[in-house]
């Protein structure tokens, strides 16, 4: 889980913020490493993220959705999260060069701040945006499902009131 922070981040090419702090430059032989390594150790990451959710499931009581609704919104995350990396790899290799940018040439708001963002291409929308933010969102949902955090949470929250003294009368139909 470690390893997809610098992607939460943003930054699928965490490997060559360690060559800068390293003195090494960003080459574009430097570039494809980085995103090879990103490539590798997050998906290395994911996978065994779905294994270990799959092991926990199979103890887990009720019915099929909600014995494996956790497994399958994971495995339902890696290739949306994978996707853009996918398209980088892809990009260094040579095979998907042609349409395959993430910003759109000579973009009048690239200098500025933000304006990466504004400068993003169709297919810089559909994967860094849309496949990325997806692929996250049901990674969240899944991993939190499958540790029961919707009965934790509550469960933890009850426990801390009820040791400060803050526990609002309990009505009828709550103690039923």
């Amino acid at each position: 889980m470690l390893l997809s922070i610098p992607a939460l981040a943003g930054s699928c090419c965490w490997p060559l913020l360690l060559a800068g702090f390293l003195g090494i430059s960003a080459t574009a032989a430097a570039k494809a490493l980085s995103h090879t390594l990103s490539f590798g150790l997050i998906l290395a990451s994911l996978t065994n993220l779905a294994q270990y959710t799959a092991w926990k499931t199979a103890d887990r009581r009720g019915s099929h959705w909600r014995k494996y609704g956790p497994l399958y919104l994971i495995c339902l995350a890696i290739p949306f999260i994978m996707a853009d990396l996918t398209r980088h790899v892809l990009q260094d290799a040579g095979i998907w060069v042609k349409g395959s940018s993430m910003f759109v040439h000579d973009c009048p708001y690239s200098e500025r701040g933000l304006g990466g963002f504004w400068c993003l291409s169709a297919i810089g929308w559909l994967f860094t945006i849309f496949f990325t933010y997806t692929g996250f969102a049901l990674l969240i949902v899944g991993v939190f499902w499958g540790a029961d955090m919707h009965k934790k949470i509550p469960a933890g929250w009850r426990e801390i009131r009820e040791a400060s003294g803050r526990v609002p009368d309990q009505c009828e139909r709550c103690q039923q």
